[in-house]
């Protein structure tokens, strides 16, 4: 009776520990991911702000090789009559501002041919499609040939773990970048995978390109 008392309770046990164990090793996982199973075609995300415009709101980003990479929400600006948050970045710094659940960015480049601002607008994230919808933006290259953003609301994540820190509802956003030369096909220049956790923003981009994920975020 005692060795089978004792074989059950070290049973139990070992039990207790595997648990604790695995809990412990999904935390540290960095890139884990965990869909939500009503993630289905035609799912809106839940309302709530996916893309935080609060002026001094800063994001630390781990972009591989122990180097960092911060953006930081710096100021009010009006960009051809229209209100823009400015965002100050280390490589490159651009506008954004937002419209109920559409949140548009305006990029600071020579790419295509510019307004009287000197720079183009596109949509970065749609927070009120659903899953598999898509949408555009297209733009004349100023060197001739065209540029098309197309992007789609891949799938919602009930959470998503991102250098071990937890983020729930995250919405996945494919971007592929398509190119055009003068008298050329279109060809695909570049895809982007971005996922916008809420109340936090961009928490993670993995791409051929560049692939970068939040370290800290600041109010």
């Amino acid at each position: 009776m005692k060795q089978t008392l004792l074989c059950t309770t070290l049973l139990a046990l070992l039990a207790v520990l595997f648990t604790v164990a695995a809990c412990s090793d999904r935390e540290k996982e960095p890139l884990s991911s965990l869909a939500a199973s009503s993630s289905t075609s035609g799912q809106v995300p839940p309302g709530g702000n996916y893309y935080p415009l609060a002026l001094g709101t800063k994001w630390v980003y781990d972009i591989g090789g122990g180097a960092a990479d911060t953006t930081q929400l710096v100021r009010d600006s009006i960009v051809a009559g229209q209100a823009y948050k400015y965002f100050k970045t280390g490589t490159s710094d651009y506008f954004a501002r937002q419209e109920g659940a559409v949140y548009y960015r305006r990029e600071v480049n020579g790419l295509a041919i510019p307004d009287a601002s000197g720079t183009i607008e596109r949509i970065e994230l749609h927070a009120d499609y659903g899953v598999g919808q898509v949408w555009n933006d297209d733009f004349s290259l100023a060197a001739g040939g065209r540029l098309r953003y197309e992007n789609v609301l891949v799938a919602i994540e009930k959470e998503r773990y991102v250098r071990g820190v937890k983020c729930e509802t995250v919405l996945k956003v494919r971007t592929r970048v398509y190119k055009t030369v003068i008298g050329g096909q279109e060809t695909i220049d570049a895809t982007f995978y971005n996922y916008y956790a809420k109340n936090k923003g961009l928490v993670e981009t993995i791409s051929d390109l560049e692939s970068k994920r939040l370290i800290s975020i600041g109010f």
